[in-house]
């Protein structure tokens, strides 16, 4: 909180999709909360994103675009103060579902 008073916010998560993915610029994928905060006083919110939340449907399937996904993470879609690359699983070496902490 950097306001002089007690105070919440709610965190938001984006995700942007490769521009010859054709999706929307950013897509709203979920919302957090934070419980109220003194002056100066901070708190981690996580955020999970399913298989599903990073891919695209194309020709029948789900695919992960290969340059993977940004998610984005702030006050608001004009007020994103955090980033974070999200790869396709293959790509990681894992098959553990995306995830992404802010």
């Amino acid at each position: 909180n950097t306001g002089s008073r007690k105070g919440r916010e709610v965190a938001q998560a984006y995700l942007e999709f490769p521009a010859e993915t054709r999706m929307p610029r950013k897509l709203l994928r979920g919302f957090r909360k934070t419980r109220s905060l003194q002056p100066g006083e901070t708190e981690e919110l996580t955020f999970a994103f399913s298989e599903r939340d990073v891919s695209i449907y194309s020709d029948g399937k789900w695919l992960q675009p290969a340059g993977g996904v940004i998610a984005r993470f702030g006050a608001s879609s004009e007020d994103l103060r955090q980033q974070l690359a999200l790869l396709p699983l293959a790509q990681r070496g894992t098959d553990a579902a995306p995830a992404a902490a802010a």
